[in-house]
């Protein structure tokens, strides 16, 4: 009751205050994120290998456990789960909360290819993902095209990967682009038979000259067999084919290029998807946690726009995924349905006093604890999305019904009590405070044990909680010590009028 009089006796003090903390909370909507999910990645890393044709119990023993060994010297690290099949491995690593999960995917990388370079020939580089619950995997989307036109799929891939993908990676807040489809050109090595036998080389100077090109690690396809033509496909960064040409093979040092053709081709796709009977490529766009979607959004597309003014003739782009729209088309509905709802409550405050100074100052102190709510979540590093907002939406009700209730108990005593207009103001404050107090404080417990929950359910409480649980506090703090002062002055404007 102390801090209650005390607002009643500075009303001058308190609406600076109110103001200025209300200017630099409203600020925070010009500079809050807008997406449509939280920040949903978990403190956990995925490693899968692939070694084609190895048993499973092979690739336990080569893959999986030295793999287990390795990221048990990561720091944080609370659990280890890995799962073995034929020719797969996955490792699923936890670490906990006060782990950094960007550092420690560097130092796994790191860590890794010194490994990868013991590990059998046929097994594939290990990739390292982060884990995204199931149930917000559809929400974390962003932006999907797909680049179409009448060429090979390589060589589409080709194009996105030079114009395309360098424009995108170059924008703010774009952590990764990636392209599916239309495999990266391969180097060919058609090796003719009969010209390796003339030059007096046998199929293991071929052999040793393909474990030379790939540095003794991987296959490069088929080898050599006497009497034919073989390609052997290699992924190397030999740029110069003449240079490769020029390269000796086994103790005769026969040129390259006197026993093969060499060329780059794309090698054929599992799959294919056209669109118009032309083939295409897919290019996903992921962005970082907390970056403003809309605002990303718009910077691809002009990225895009740029990338695509001088493409070749016959080569366009589709959209095929864009949250951006589907963000905006949620935030429009929400608008509207909140329009609707706060003209409905105004003409129920509105007939209810049948006071027009009612429904204002009622409406004021809402949508001062919706500012101070959205400054909070912005200081607090977090976002405005479907969340939040559903959080700030259920204490917008409540918000209500504490503003109603004080002003109502306030204006009964006005104009029925006895003593000064401070005196009945703080007297009806007092008849509410202590039910209302306890109702509040109630709704924030109930709120404490989402804290408490695993680090995967938080995903999905934890916003809910902090913008509910701070919705309610501001309205609290704001009904029962701002609109008792406004109600003080609006009462003596009108006995000054009269």
């Amino acid at each position: 009751m102390r801090a209650i009089r005390w607002t009643l006796n500075h009303p001058i003090a308190v609406f600076t205050t109110v103001a200025t903390l209300g200017i630099l909370a409203a600020a925070s909507f010009a500079v809050i994120s807008v997406e449509l999910s939280p920040p949903s990645e978990l403190p956990e890393l995925r490693l899968g290998v692939q070694w084609p044709g190895a048993s499973a119990f092979t690739v336990e023993s080569a893959v999986t456990r030295p793999l287990e060994s390795l990221v048990q010297q990561l720091d944080h690290v609370t659990s280890i789960r890995s799962q073995t099949r034929e020719g797969h491995a996955e490792i699923a690593v936890q670490f906990d909360s006060k782990a950094n999960i960007d550092l420690l995917e560097v130092e796994l990388n790191e860590r890794v290819h010194p490994l990868y370079e013991t590990m059998p020939q046929g097994v594939l580089w290990p990739v390292i993902q982060r884990s995204v619950p199931e149930e917000l995997a559809d929400l974390a989307g962003f932006l999907s095209y797909r680049l179409y036109g009448d060429r090979k799929p390589g060589e589409l891939r080709e194009f996105a990967e030079a114009r395309i993908q360098k424009a995108l990676l170059a924008v703010a807040g774009i952590k990764d682009v990636q392209l599916e489809g239309g495999k990266p050109l391969e180097l060919v090595i058609e090796i003719d038979g009969s010209a390796a036998t003339s030059a007096g080389l046998a199929s293991e100077d071929i052999a040793a000259f393909q474990r030379q090109l790939s540095g003794g690690k991987a296959s490069l396809g088929t080898l050599w067999d006497a009497g034919t033509a073989k390609k052997v496909r290699f992924d190397g960064g030999y740029d110069n084919l003449e240079t490769l040409k020029r390269m000796p093979v086994g103790a005769v040092a026969v040129h390259l290029g006197h026993i093969a053709r060499i060329y780059w081709d794309a090698p054929d796709d599992f799959s294919r998807i056209r669109i118009n009977g032309k083939n295409s490529v897919l290019i996903t766009i992921e962005k970082y946690p907390g970056v403003d979607l809309l605002e990303t959004s718009a910077a691809v597309k002009a990225a895009l726009a740029s990338a695509m003014q001088d493409a070749p003739p016959g080569i366009g782009l589709v959209k095929e995924l864009d949250k951006g729209e589907d963000l905006e088309k949620e935030l429009a509905k929400i608008g509207n349905r909140s329009f609707l709802a706060v003209l409905f409550i105004a003409a129920i405050v509105v007939f209810t006093y049948k006071r027009v100074s009612a429904t204002l100052l009622i409406w004021g102190t809402i949508l001062l604890v919706l500012a101070y709510t959205v400054g909070l979540l912005h200081l607090a590093g977090m976002t405005l999305n479907v969340l939040t907002l559903a959080g700030m939406t259920v204490g917008y009700g409540l918000s209500v019904d504490n503003s109603v209730v004080v002003y109502d108990s306030v204006q009964r005593h006005l104009t029925t009590g006895g003593g000064s207009a401070q005196q009945r103001i703080l007297a009806g404050v007092a008849g509410v405070l202590r039910p209302l107090l306890a109702s509040n404080l109630t709704t924030v417990g109930a709120l404490l044990p989402v804290f408490f929950l695993s680090q995967t359910l938080q995903l999905y409480f934890k916003p809910v909680a902090l913008a509910l649980g701070a919705t309610v506090l501001f309205s609290f703090l704001v009904s029962c010590l701002l609109l008792p002062s406004l109600m003080l002055v609006l009462d003596q404007r009108r006995e000054s009028a009269a």
